[in-house]
């Protein structure tokens, strides 16, 4: 059994800011823990690999020989795939032989050969375990746009060199064989095989790393899983109370609504302030709606110059262009762009009930929105759309049942970005 050093397996310190716990985490990991590795031995990385081959996409129903079901894991779930969830990973249909070709074993790992954007490079990596693997009734097979990588054990440890290619992805490495063409960028998987160098050290070194960090994955996942749990009670919780109490019938227009904004880009004095900013991609990577920052943040001047409200903490923020309904709980102070509809509380006892009311109303916002390069709800149609509010004695029961079960999100999603931080520290330190 793997033991957790007592910064890693109780909950943070909220008193300490995230940097000096990280430090003080890492340092307290026992010396062999830590020792450098001495014997270290070069390979290109493509005399380490034993099989290799690219993914599919199949058809979204049986037709024909076509007619063997998959999931197809695409870059796109690489998120849900590390915290060992299939959540949102499609299930599609294949011919038989090409799935048994690609059906992906314990210790795989894939690697993303397409997508990537101008700020981030293809060349990311997700691990395959069996515990993961075991989720599903399914074979599982990677997409398209992806490459299943398998290792020769006799030599590698796969989950260290999961950690090793992440980390080398994670410093921007990858982007010395990445390409563009036709607006889709690629990675030069040949030249990467044939030129890539990689420093390993004895397997049973390897395996004693990847146990380390190993640790704190699991720790993430078991998170994940509550927080999981969690929401699904809290759901329980509203349709409960939604079908059972008395509900007064009104629009979302007896809340306060709100929209967002852009400040010009070209203005440098703008951006790079400290107020947190949000746009669609901070809300739809999300694991859960509880949000601690944003990849962009603005200046007062950006503030200023931008049509959305600084929003106080616990406002309900919701996309509602081209991805309906995808949900943030801000914790600090927030301003988003055009793509949102913001519902601020009027009493903090409102907040998890307004929330469950618009995401129980998805459906029916998508249905009434509009637009043809992307799909749209405008506000005034939201303002229109049936609300039921609790009465003040049966929201006061709801909010006292809910609220400790997103305090408890909020403190295994804080703990989870300190184990990734703590985790990502030792990488270097272990890896480099």
């Amino acid at each position: 059994m793997r033991v957790l050093p007592v910064c890693v397996s109780s909950c943070w310190n909220s008193s300490l800011s995230r940097s000096v716990w990280v430090r003080s985490c890492v340092s307290s990991w026992p010396r062999w823990t830590l020792r450098a590795v001495k014997k270290m031995n070069n390979h290109i990385i493509g005399d380490l690999l034993e099989y290799v081959i690219g993914g599919g996409w199949g058809s979204e129903a049986p037709d024909g020989d076509q007619n063997t079901p998959n999931y197809v894991i695409r870059s796109a779930d690489f998120p849900s795939i590390e915290k060992g969830s299939f959540d949102g990973v499609p299930l599609r249909f294949d011919v038989l032989n090409f799935v048994n070709k690609r059906s992906l074993q314990d210790g795989d790992i894939l690697l993303e050969i397409s997508g990537g954007t101008k700020n981030r490079p293809t060349g990311r990596t997700v691990y395959i375990s069996e515990k993961l693997l075991s989720s599903v009734e399914h074979a599982v097979i990677p997409a398209s746009f992806c490459r299943l990588l398998r290792f020769k054990k006799e030599v590698v440890f796969p989950k260290y060199m999961y950690y090793l290619l992440q980390s080398w992805w994670a410093s921007g490495g990858s982007w010395e064989f990445q390409n563009q063409s036709t607006g889709i960028a690629n990675f030069q998987f040949k030249i990467f095989a044939e030129k890539f160098e990689v420093s390993l050290p004895p397997l049973e070194e390897q395996e004693r790393i990847a146990g380390i960090l190993g640790s704190l994955d699991d720790k993430i996942e078991a998170n994940t899983r509550l927080i999981h749990t969690l929401l699904d009670t809290a759901d329980s919780v509203f349709q409960k109370f939604y079908s059972e109490c008395e509900l007064s019938e009104s629009t979302y227009a007896s809340l306060e609504v709100y929209g967002g904004g852009t400040p010009s880009t070209k203005n440098e004095t703008y951006w790079g302030g400290d107020i947190q900013w949000l746009t669609p991609t901070d809300v739809t990577s999300l694991g859960s709606p509880i949000l601690f920052d944003t990849a962009r943040k603005l200046t007062e001047d950006g503030l200023n110059a931008c049509s959305s409200k600084l929003h106080p903490a616990g406002s309900i923020m919701m996309t509602s262009r081209a991805t309906i309904g995808a949900f943030a709980i801000n914790q600090y102070p927030a301003a988003t762009n055009q793509g949102f509809i913001v519902a601020v509380p009027q009493r903090e006892e409102e907040r998890w009930w307004i929330y469950h009311h618009m995401k129980k109303d998805v459906p029916e916002m998508i249905n009434s929105a509009n637009g043809t390069t992307f799909l749209e709800i405008s506000r005034r149609t939201f303002k229109g759309l049936p609300y039921g509010s609790l009465s003040d004695e049966n929201l006061d029961r709801f909010h006292a049942v809910v609220n400790p079960l997103y305090e408890l999100v909020k403190s295994s999603e804080q703990e989870n970005l300190q184990l990734a931080e703590t985790r990502d520290a030792l990488i270097k330190r272990l890896i480099g």
